[in-house]
């Protein structure tokens, strides 16, 4: 290394000073990069709702307690172990949300506190099963006053019969599990799915509410249930005899539905129509549609009252993002000013947030460790945590597939033509798959077990639907941009920019023989789309199943642990990458320093006639790091509604460019890294007049 004089760099104040205040930021910069939060997913900022009306309260601070108070979760989808491993904001578990209520209930002694799930416990993650034999164990320890039945829990007769097993998760819930228009296929009572009555009444030290559970009017369930449409079941006679023969001061109605449904301001105004007054507080815990949402709803009907009550509908996110909190008074005498209080909280499903709101910094209780620490080792014993490969990049389930790191675009190019079919099968093979079958990002780095799981829960079989089907009828099958089955979903869900249904193939040769593949949960929807188009003639003509020996999760888990299992940029997560950035520039930004002041040194010296000494050093230079960085299931049966004729295409290569479109792919971090290194050391190298600023970002 350069020798230098003590005396030398002393004189140096302004360089120095330089060095201090540089410091200073470099240290800023490591505390901003290397403690931030994993970045959120586009899935996750579907929780910013369409509609809605700002909370009456801010989180973080107490919440609103008026005369009944509801803590909710809904569409968990089996999160129960929080997002926390790839979102970090997300890292509250059961076990917080346990002990987060069990806080509540003495600073709710003077008023009515209940919690409530609103269905959809099913179909998210690793302990998720066919059947849920792991995840009911772990819900039977939550706490519950009331539950809703979610579609995720009525596609297979398998999990059905799970939950009606003798100590299982209807026999352990009872009557807090309301299911009013979900009945058990069992002619010729039809008994219901839950609770006998079809309704429960919660009650507290000073109120008792009146609760149904409905779900929407949902065509493609199990045949071991019957689902009920809502416009029917409010008018059989179960409905009127609760509402008139019962004990209560508020009505909750748990709807799994949208926080808009117009099936709510049915019930509602045949609410009202039944009890003769608009005076009732009737409320609507709603989801569904996975997103925070608050509304209040038309009390049109007048009554011989002068006061309108005022009835809301509140939506509390999904995959345990969002605990809701829902607020509001009983008495019909309170003033004016008081009579239609109600405040609704979205709680961040962070930890710090419930400490803030409980003004503690351990809430935790002990059943809600016992739940926590039960949540870890269900996880442990079903291998979750395993590694089978590391992530090139982050691949985004919302993306388009236009764009390089679209979830779809990778498994269709990746792994359904390159690794599935192989080059020379893909160039006759088609594969279609519906949007609504994956439901969570891949992330950049280390992929486990519980990630494939994660990202696609049904592990649905390949079906080889015919090997003679032309191209001209490809294209009508699958539709053009005119609004048929590869159009543009018009849904309120995180995958409005994609279609209905995927293809593994962006155009089609007129007149060249496929071979079309699907999974047989979607085989129902493309055989009525063939039907449709082709004719109930040529369609049986030309379909011969035969279904393969794969299936959709089996095949990324194989390709992931084949295809990436030796990754050089295997990262754990955002924060150590960004760590990794920091210590890059710090590295770059002391070579340079101590570059800047030899060369002061030297020109110093030089000026004043000495001679240097004859000693050399060698500098290591710094590698840069890496770059910082759903929900209708598809609907088999309903499907075939979108299906609608494509208009013909005269030309023999039709490309469905509204699928695919190439883009030009940014810079890496790393790039950037390493163009700023060279750009330094070039810079050391120059005279002191063209080397004084170093930029940071």
């Amino acid at each position: 290394m350069i020798g230098l004089s003590s005396s030398s760099l002393m004189n140096n104040k302004k360089v120095y000073g330089l060095f201090i205040w540089s410091s200073i930021l470099l240290i800023s910069l490591f505390f901003v990069l290397g403690t931030r939060p994993a970045a959120t997913t586009s899935s996750s900022s579907s929780t910013t709702p369409a509609i809605i009306t700002p909370p009456t309260t801010t989180v973080g601070g107490p919440l609103p307690f008026n005369d009944i108070n509801i803590l909710v979760v809904t569409d968990v989808h089996s999160w129960v172990a929080s997002q926390k491993r790839h979102e970090s904001q997300y890292n509250v578990d059961y076990g917080h949300v346990v002990s987060f209520y069990e806080q509540l209930i003495p600073r709710s002694s003077e008023q009515n506190l209940f919690f409530v799930m609103n269905g959809d416990f099913m179909d998210g993650t690793g302990l998720s099963e066919y059947p849920p034999e792991h995840l009911v164990e772990l819900l039977k320890k939550m706490p519950f006053d009331a539950l809703n039945v979610g579609n995720h829990e009525l596609y297979f007769n398998s999990t059905v019969d799970f939950m009606l097993q003798k100590g299982g998760f209807v026999d352990h819930f009872g009557e807090k599990y309301v299911t009013s228009n979900v009945l058990l296929n069992r002619p010729p009572r039809n008994p219901p799915l839950g609770g006998s009555k079809r309704y429960t009444v919660m009650e507290g030290p000073s109120a008792q509410v009146l609760v149904f559970g409905f779900l929407y009017d949902m065509p493609d369930h199990c045949s071991n249930v019957i689902v009920k449409t809502v416009e029917n079941v409010i008018e059989e006679k179960w409905f009127l005899e609760a509402l008139q023969n019962t004990d209560y001061d508020a009505i909750l109605c748990l709807s799994h539905m949208d926080v808009e449904d117009e099936l709510l301001s049915l019930i509602l105004h045949k609410i009202r129509d039944i009890l003769g007054d608009a005076d009732m507080p009737i409320h609507f815990i709603t989801g569904h549609t996975h997103y925070r949402g608050f509304k209040e709803l038309d009390n049109s009907t007048d009554f011989s009252s002068n006061k309108k009550r005022k009835s809301t509908s509140f939506e509390a996110g999904h995959y345990l993002d969002t605990i809701g909190f829902l607020s509001f008074d009983r008495d019909s005498d309170v003033g004016d000013d008081e009579y239609n209080q109600v405040d609704h909280v979205f709680i961040d499903a962070n930890v710090d947030t419930l400490s803030q709101i409980l003004g503690m910094d351990d809430f935790m209780t002990p059943y809600g460790k016992e739940v926590q620490d039960l949540i870890l080792q269900t996880e442990q014993e079903m291998n979750l945590f395993d590694v089978l490969g590391c992530a090139p990049t982050h691949y985004y389930l919302d993306y388009e597939l236009s764009r390089p790191q679209s979830l779809w675009r990778f498994f269709m190019e990746q792994v359904i033509n390159a690794y599935y079919f192989g080059d020379s099968k893909a160039q006759n093979s088609v594969y279609v798959q519906s949007s609504g079958s994956f439901r969570y990002d891949i992330y950049e780095g280390e992929v486990t077990l519980n990630d494939i799981k994660t990202v696609n829960p049904w592990n649905n079989t390949i079906v080889s639907v015919t090997t003679m089907i032309e191209g001209m009828e490809l294209i009508h099958i699958l539709g053009d941009d005119d609004g048929t089955i590869n159009s543009l979903k018009n849904s309120v869900f995180w995958k409005i920019n994609l279609p209905t249904f995927v293809s593994s193939k962006d155009s089609f040769d007129q007149r060249k023989v496929y071979e079309l593949y699907t999974n047989d949960f979607d085989l129902p929807a493309i055989l009525t789309r063939m039907k449709h188009v082709l004719g109930d003639e040529r369609t049986d003509a030309i379909v011969h199943l035969e279904y393969q020996t794969m299936a959709t999760t089996d095949l990324l888990f194989n390709f992931v642990a084949e295809k990436w299992q030796h990754h050089k940029s295997c990262k754990h997560n955002v924060k150590k990458e960004s760590t990794t950035v920091f210590l890059s520039l710090a590295i770059v930004y002391s070579i340079v320093f101590i570059s800047f002041i030899g060369i002061k040194e030297v020109r110093r010296r030089q000026l004043r006639g000495h001679d240097l000494p004859d000693r050399r050093g060698s500098y290591n230079q710094a590698s840069g790091g890496n770059s910082l960085d759903p929900e209708f299931v598809s609907n088999a049966r309903a499907a075939s509604d979108l299906f609608i004729d494509s208009d013909e295409d005269d030309e023999d290569e039709v490309d469905l460019e509204f699928l695919y479109r190439t883009s030009k792919e940014t810079t890496s971090s790393l790039e950037v890294v390493d163009e700023m290194t060279a750009t330094f050391k070039d810079t050391s190298e120059e005279s002191e007049d063209s080397g004084n600023g170093i930029v940071l970002f």
